[in-house]
């Protein structure tokens, strides 16, 4: 017999079954009754002087699951639909994590752990209802026990993936805006801009291989880049926020401006989850850039680089080390009350 099973994983660890002519259904041929989605997420960059991309793989996702099916009180007794309608309601309300099965008679062809996000009760009369479950998945438990990766230590070009990544969907969903000039030449201006700051972030990356091994000029040069790009994506989201729907495109159609508000939306996450990213590479700078900082001295009148080595190391040495970590050029002289960063 065709059951659906949601079992809670938390709480009172309740138990809801829909069964028989209860449980989801689709239409033979035209309609599943649920679709197993999983998805890879991936990125293509293009390397200048490769015709092929490099493709970069960020993991798998699962698309929700979405269940229908129908209550009647003729295929129980009188109230069951009412009744069952109610106990789904509160078995959702107590929002715990679940485990859901899909036994279409033969089996379990759909296992899993996650959360049901939406619930529909669509009354028809006191003895029909028909119902839509949405379900969040977590993990697929069919797929058995996920092989663990090795974990390392994330490398800037790690980020710098992930980034361009964000760029590539903010662009794509640019391009599908059908925008009048002046707005159009706004974020357009807007969009290249942040593609050169992603540009400049992916050959500091490719500069620095890793945090631990680059120069410290490197890695400040890095973060400096980094709060130019934060800024920027900032600047895109923020304006494409502000603008509505009517005074942006040029179509009054329905379509257009649907299509102008899911890619809003597209560009409004892309650029939030990009500055997110460049948040975590730049606290991983930061900590790298601190963990080479010996101290923090001060420049008095009359003092050199090498005075500032003397002190700090008991050698002039180590003069060029200092320049180099606080960006000074040869032959510069420290300023006087200015502080400066002792590598280690």
């Amino acid at each position: 017999m065709a059951t659906l099973r949601l079992q809670q994983l938390g709480g009172a660890q309740r138990e809801f079954l829909l069964t028989g002519h209860a449980a989801p259904h689709g239409r033979p041929r035209a309609d599943p009754v649920a679709t197993d989605a999983l998805r890879i997420r991936n990125a293509e960059v293009f390397v200048a002087g490769q015709v092929a991309p490099v493709r970069h793989i960020f993991g798998y996702r699962y698309e929700p699951l979405e269940f229908r099916g129908r209550l009647l009180d003729r295929w129980a007794h009188v109230g069951f639909a009412e009744a069952k309608a109610a106990e789904a309601k509160g078995f959702v309300a107590e929002m715990e994590r679940v485990k859901l099965s899909w036994d279409g008679g033969s089996g379990a062809a759909i296992a899993c752990t996650g959360i049901v996000l939406e619930l529909d009760i669509a009354r028809e009369s006191h003895h029909e209802i028909a119902w839509r479950i949405l379900f969040a998945v977590d993990r697929d438990e069919l797929l058995g026990t996920p092989v663990t990766a090795n974990i390392r230590t994330k490398l800037p070009r790690d980020y710098t993936y992930a980034i361009t990544y964000y760029l590539n969907e903010t662009q794509a969903a640019f391009e599908e805006m059908k925008l009048r000039g002046s707005v159009f030449d706004l974020f357009d201006n807007l969009i290249s801009g942040l593609a050169s700051l992603v540009s400049n972030v992916v050959i500091l990356a490719d500069e620095l291989a890793s945090f631990q091994k680059a120069t410290f000029a490197t890695v400040r040069r890095f973060r400096h880049v980094l709060g130019q790009l934060r800024t920027a994506a900032l600047s895109v989201r923020d304006t494409i926020d502000a603008f509505e729907v009517d005074a942006a495109i040029e179509a009054r159609n329905a379509r257009e401006q649907f299509s102008f508000v899911r890619n809003q939306a597209i560009i409004s996450d892309s650029t939030l989850a990009m500055i997110t990213e460049v948040a975590e590479a730049d606290r991983a700078a930061q900590l790298a850039e601190q963990g080479r900082v010996k101290a923090i001295v001060q420049a008095f009148g009359g003092d050199t680089f090498e005075t500032l080595a003397v002190r700090s190391y008991g050698s002039a040495e180590r003069a060029a080390d200092i320049r180099e970590a606080n960006d000074v050029v040869d032959g510069a002289l420290p300023v006087f009350g200015q502080l400066y960063m002792i590598p280690v």
